[in-house]
């Protein structure tokens, strides 16, 4: 303290920190669950704006119909930060669930008919998945393509779960 009895701005920003330290998880928890309720927002066409928009039509392009698994990992992720837990973050079952996120564009880029005109349109498993699709398809055929696809999915939905 100085000599007037206020703290110095050393003082302060030291109080500061310690405040933002004890917060950080929270407002990183928040500042996400944002970003998905936005997300949706602006994927269900319900909200626009200069940011938001670019946003969605980035995700709907890309990800079709499965540009949802990024509120859903937004969502995810925030409620993991908020929860405190003092273990690691589960990497190896994230990753597991962006597999089966990424096997469902392809799943749903095949229900689509594995059509480039519904891709570049946003439907379907949008560019992302009529991608995993078409590699696919023209690697080992239209049927092995889907039986691939399916097992692929299948395990993948185990093993993130932890049902193996």
């Amino acid at each position: 303290m100085s000599e007037s009895g206020t703290p110095s701005w050393a003082e302060r920003l030291a109080e500061t920190q310690s405040a933002l330290r004890r917060f950080f998880r929270d407002i990183v928890g928040i500042i996400l669950w944002t970003l998905a309720a936005l997300t949706f927002l602006g994927l269900a066409g319900w909200t626009h704006g200069s940011l938001i928009s670019p946003w969605s039509a980035f995700l709907w392009r890309w990800m079709g119909w499965g540009a949802f698994f990024v509120v859903l990992m937004l969502a995810g992720l925030g409620y993991w930060v908020l929860r405190r837990r003092t273990d690691g973050f589960p990497l190896g079952q994230a990753l597991w669930w962006e597999a089966l996120a990424f096997l469902s564009l392809g799943l749903l880029a095949e229900l689509g008919g594995l059509s480039v005109t519904r891709a570049e349109a946003g439907l379907d498993g949008g560019r992302l998945g009529w991608g995993i699709a078409y590699w696919l398809e023209n690697a080992v055929g239209r049927w092995l393509a889907w039986l691939i696809l399916l097992a692929a999915w299948a395990a993948a939905f185990f093993v993130a779960l932890r049902l193996d």
